[in-house]
């Protein structure tokens, strides 16, 4: 390996672009993960509340709770 090259300032300004782009990648992954866990894995989230009420009302276990109309089209 050259060792001069990495000695010069091209070979520090390659390394810093590598390392901030490694630090930013990093800093994204965590806060989509802190978002994911925040909105989608908690019970209490606002997208979770909203899925289980429309799950409760579409659920079959009400028996006759909504009746089928048989849908007539015009000829």
């Amino acid at each position: 390996m050259n060792l001069k090259f990495l000695k010069t300032q091209r070979g520090q300004t390659v390394t810093e672009y590598i390392m901030m782009i490694s630090v930013s990648v990093l800093i994204g992954i965590t806060v989509f993960n802190k978002l994911s866990d925040h909105f989608l894995k908690n019970p209490n989230s606002f997208v979770n509340r909203q899925l289980n009420q429309f799950q409760k009302n579409l659920s079959t276990s009400g028996g006759d709770r909504y009746q089928r109309f048989p849908l007539k089209l015009p000829r």
